[in-house]
């Protein structure tokens, strides 16, 4: 969380903005300086998005700091990176300079002054704003008093949640000792925050206890969870939906015996983020016919169009982009 101590001459949260409804009278809004807004991303390990006129993904949303005066308080540990123009910030009152990352500790205070080159800068904090979803982006459009914070520029009091970067939330094997082994989970945030243990109970402990197996049992971490957002939003998002039909394709690779279907999973919607909405495993098979310490994942993709129907060139062009995906994170190869 972020708490606002002065909201500068204008800021306001953007990310790359909304693609699709200047035919309303919608104009996409987002980051002036989008190349900008993309580094200062990229520098916390972000998901940078845009630009529109390619894709549109709007990426993670931060703040666009409009000739400065922002003042801002932790109040958690969060790296945050600056980027664009030269705001002369400081935290503590030690300057940092610009197109930098760094640690922002519980209880420091980020100020900025104005600006000594350029007009615009930005703010990005790993996991990005958290706001709601307006048209598909978290950007602020003023004259329409939609999307951002309330849609509208930032002042004292202000209270921004950040959110979890969904994108360091994995399920790795293993758990502790009263867990079966090989039949149980961890759920993390990132390489060593762990939320949750999942799994069946250990045979050893259900003979001690006389209970008849197997038993499945999970605990959850709630201390460990992101911070909760308290802010009530003003309206649902809206429902996307499309009416265009999906496509699915099922891909078999073989790989090592040690690498984890996570990570097949993972690289495999890696390969393309605005037409992959879903990678399953299905299969899983190990064998003397494969050779030794080698196993085949099977997995399913699914593929959501959502502008128009998908040409088989596109759906060939994507599935190879995703054997290539998963052959260069895991180093297997596709079955044939």
């Amino acid at each position: 969380m972020l708490e606002v101590l002065d909201g500068g001459i204008q800021t306001t949260v953007q990310d790359m903005g909304r693609r699709g409804g200047q035919a309303l009278g919608i104009p996409p809004s987002g980051a002036q300086d989008g190349f900008a807004l993309r580094i200062a991303n990229l520098l916390v390990d972000n998901p940078p998005g845009g630009p529109l006129v390619l894709r549109a993904d709007p990426g993670a949303a931060g703040l666009e700091i409009v000739l400065g005066r922002l003042k801002l308080r932790a109040t958690e540990d969060h790296a945050v990176a600056l980027a664009g123009a030269d705001l002369n910030a400081t935290v503590d009152g030690a300057p940092v300079p610009p197109w930098s990352s760094f640690l922002l500790r519980s209880g420091a205070v980020l100020a900025c002054a104005m600006a000594r080159r350029g007009a615009r800068g930005y703010l990005a904090v790993h996991g990005g704003i958290d706001v709601p979803l307006w048209l598909g982006s978290r950007a602020t459009y003023v004259r329409g008093n939609f999307g951002g914070f309330e849609g509208r520029p930032l002042r004292r009091g202000d209270r921004l949640p950040v959110g979890a970067p969904t994108a360091d939330m994995r399920t790795e094997p293993g758990a502790p000792d009263w867990y079966h082994p090989g039949r149980a989970g961890t759920f993390k945030l990132g390489p060593r925050t762990v939320l949750a243990h999942f799994g069946e109970i250990h045979p050893g402990i259900l003979d001690d206890l006389d209970v008849q197996g197997p038993l499945a049992m999970f605990e959850a971490f709630l201390d460990a969870a992101p911070e909760a957002k308290g802010r009530k939003r003003r309206a649902r998002p809206r429902l996307d939906a499309v009416d265009l039909p999906a496509v699915e394709r099922d891909f078999a690779f073989l790989v090592g015996s040690e690498v984890p279907a996570g990570d097949v999973v993972r690289a495999a919607a890696s390969a393309d983020k605005d037409l992959i909405v879903d990678v399953s495993v299905f299969d899983v098979f190990e064998g003397d016919s494969l050779g030794a310490g080698r196993k085949s994942l099977a997995i399913g993709v699914r593929l959501q169009p959502r502008e128009r129907t998908l040409t088989e060139a596109e759906i060939d062009a994507v599935s190879a982009g995703i054997v290539t995906a998963v052959e260069e994170a895991t180093g297997g190869r596709l079955r044939r």
